[in-house]
C-alpha cells in the first residue's frame, strides 16, 4: 500500500480542498514551490490522492447523514478508498466533509 510522506500529503490536502476556490493549476503550483524534490509524476499522484480523499469525505458525510452508514463506517469507508494518508489528515478531511456537507 502506498503511504504518503505527512507533511506532504497535509499540504496537499489543504491545497486540494481549497482548489475550488484558487483553481487546480494553481494549487498544484503551489504544492511544486512548496515540494520541489517532487518529481511531476509524484506530485501529481498526491494532488490526485488529495482530491479523491476531499471528494470522498464529502460523500461519506453525506452518506452518514442520511444515515445510510454509521460513523465507524464512514471514517472506515474514507480510509479504505483512499489509503496513504496519516490519521491527522483523515480527520481533518472527514471534519472538512461534515462541515460542506450540511449544506
Amino acid at each position: 500500500m502506498i503511504t504518503f510522506p505527512n507533511e506532504i500529503a497535509s499540504a496537499a490536502y489543504s491545497l486540494a480542498s481549497k482548489a475550488y476556490g484558487i483553481g487546480h493549476a494553481e494549487a498544484k503550483e503551489k504544492l511544486a514551490a512548496q515540494f520541489p524534490q517532487l518529481t511531476r509524476n509524484e506530485l501529481e499522484e498526491i494532488y490526485l490522492a488529495a482530491c479523491g480523499l476531499h471528494e470522498t469525505a464529502y460523500r461519506v458525510s453525506s452518506n452518514l447523514r442520511d444515515k445510510k452508514c454509521t460513523e465507524a463506517e464512514a471514517e472506515s469507508l474514507l480510509k479504505q478508498k483512499c489509503p496513504g494518508f496519516s490519521e491527522e489528515v483523515y480527520k481533518r478531511a472527514y471534519a472538512d466533509g461534515m462541515f460542506e456537507s450540511m449544506w
